[in-house]
């Protein structure tokens, strides 16, 4: 019988973690590599991920700070809880992807297609999101604190309060139901004509 002595047992812990943490490395380097989709809070702020396929990524709680995903294919990629702060999405393909509860803090998501994306309870505070598509996109719950929605597509958005605190914002904010279209404006929103 083999004795549990206190030493013996945080030895075994020591390992364990260690054996976990090189896990995480192997899992990031399989990730930057290409040879994996999946990479769940793995530290890759900064990287270049410009063009790449990462439909059905699976980036979850991930520190994705920085990086850059210029017109890279994200579809169906789960980013819930991911750190996307200052990310460049522009052009990219976000459409069904799962951003529940991400941060996007002054992220550039110009012309990027979210259709059918799940952002709720997201913080996009000062994105820009110029032309963004965003056709059956749910925003209930999201920060939209100075976002650039100018000639977004809103089409069958869920938007619910609170959506935008009051601040000085560029462009004012309204709740609508789910299927309104709605055309942003610097006077505010409307139904478009």
């Amino acid at each position: 019988m083999v004795r549990n002595t206190p030493a013996r047992l945080i030895a075994t812990l020591f390992a364990t973690v260690l054996a976990a943490a090189g896990a995480r490395a192997d899992q990031r380097e399989d990730f930057l590599s290409g040879k994996t989709r999946s990479c769940p809070r793995c530290d890759l702020s900064g990287q270049n991920f410009k063009r790449r396929d990462l439909a059905n990524a699976d980036l979850t709680g991930a520190n994705l700070k920085d990086a850059n995903f210029h017109d890279a294919r994200l579809t169906n990629a789960r980013l819930a809880g991911a750190d996307l702060n200052g990310a460049n999405l522009n052009k990219a393909n976000l459409s069904r992807a799962d951003l529940r509860e991400a941060t996007l803090r002054e992220a550039m998501l110009y012309a990027a297609n979210l259709d059918g994306a799940n952002m709720a309870g997201a913080d996009l505070t000062d994105a820009m999101m110029g032309t963004a598509r965003m056709t059956r996109t749910d925003l209930g719950r999201a920060t939209l604190r100075n976002v650039d929605l100018r000639k977004g597509r809103l089409a069958e958005t869920t938007l619910s309060a609170p959506i935008c605190p009051r601040s000085r914002s560029t462009l004012r904010c309204c709740a609508a139901r789910s299927s309104m279209a709605l055309r942003w404006s610097r006077r505010g929103c409307s139904e478009p004509s």
